[in-house]
């Protein structure tokens, strides 16, 4: 509710400020300053009768002044305020989205790594079995293909479990779900 009138706050602040404050300030420090002081005739010689004139009718022109004044300045550091805001509003967003590229790229990292390698084994042991004569024993060759498609196949019936995957978002729930497939397929890999 108050991020909706931070601009009108601030104004109010500023208007009070230059009435209350800055006003009798000029005022006081316009009386210290003057040739006279407060020796003045007009102030009479007391301190308090100089005070009260800070805030009499006649002054109500140069008050109006410094309280629009204040009141401008005022608004303009509403104005910074809600920047500053959308700007830390920001920051707390790309960091999120840091941390969602960041889970996104260690999950594609497992799975890219996994499937290399599965890839890899596979292919070497087509080759020995094509370069193998016909006396040879593929038994061995083909369970350790059959290890690895068995693998490859497990991991990418944990993928298309995971229904977050078709809609990603990114929040903490999401990074969470990625990491706990990163987590899932890290084991398997380790079997």
């Amino acid at each position: 509710m108050l991020k909706k009138h931070i601009k009108f706050i601030f104004t109010l602040i500023g208007f009070a400020f230059g009435v209350i404050v800055t006003h009798p300030y000029v005022m006081l420090v316009y009386m210290f300053t003057y040739p006279e002081g407060l020796r003045h005739p007009e102030y009479g010689y007391s301190f308090w009768k100089s005070v009260g004139e800070v805030f009499s009718v006649e002054m109500f022109p140069m008050a109006a002044s410094f309280a629009i004044f204040c009141s401008i300045i005022g608004f303009l550091l509403g104005i910074l305020y809600e920047r500053n805001l959308r700007l830390n509003h920001m920051k707390l967003e790309m960091g999120k989205k840091k941390q969602f590229m960041e889970s996104m790229h260690g999950l594609l990292s497992v799975l890219s790594h996994f499937i290399i390698n599965s890839n890899i084994v596979i292919g070497a042991n087509v080759r020995k079995l094509q370069k193998m004569d016909t006396k040879g024993s593929p038994g061995r060759i083909f369970k350790r293909m059959l290890q690895e498609v068995q693998k490859t196949e497990e991991v990418l019936r944990l993928v298309n479990q995971c229904e977050f995957l078709e809609n990603l978002e990114d929040s903490y729930t999401s990074m969470d779900e990625i990491l706990q497939l990163t987590r899932q397929i890290e084991e398997r890999l380790l079997k």
